[in-house]
């Protein structure tokens, strides 16, 4: 088994392939009328406040950039305008506040 990229070792098997969450992978909330980009995070380790993440979103609209991990929990992949999707938990990480965490989609690449 292969050790995963992300703090919450979030590797599965689809169809025979190991899948975990990676830059530039889209992710979309359930209930959000926008997907995202997975962006590399600058800050990785953790700081007094800040436990770290391995990702940040940034929105199109404001440009404010919001650091999240991403945990793979499906195992089957959706069909969805052409691609395949697999259920996620989204966490916002929290700067000096409780982690808030989501439900939604990641886009397979």
């Amino acid at each position: 088994m292969s050790v995963a990229t992300t703090r919450s070792n979030s590797v599965t098997t689809v169809y025979g392939r190991e899948v975990s969450p990676k830059v530039g992978m889209a992710i979309e909330g359930d209930g959000w009328r926008f997907g995202y980009t997975l962006l590399d995070c600058e800050q990785k380790e953790p700081v007094p406040g800040f436990s770290g993440a391995d990702f940040r979103i940034e929105s199109m609209t404001t440009g404010e950039s919001r650091a999240v991990n991403v945990a793979i929990t499906g195992r089957v992949p959706t069909t969805r305008l052409g691609s395949h999707w697999l259920r996620c938990k989204i966490t916002f990480v929290g700067d000096c506040e409780p982690d808030t965490v989501v439900k939604g989609w990641i886009k397979l690449g």
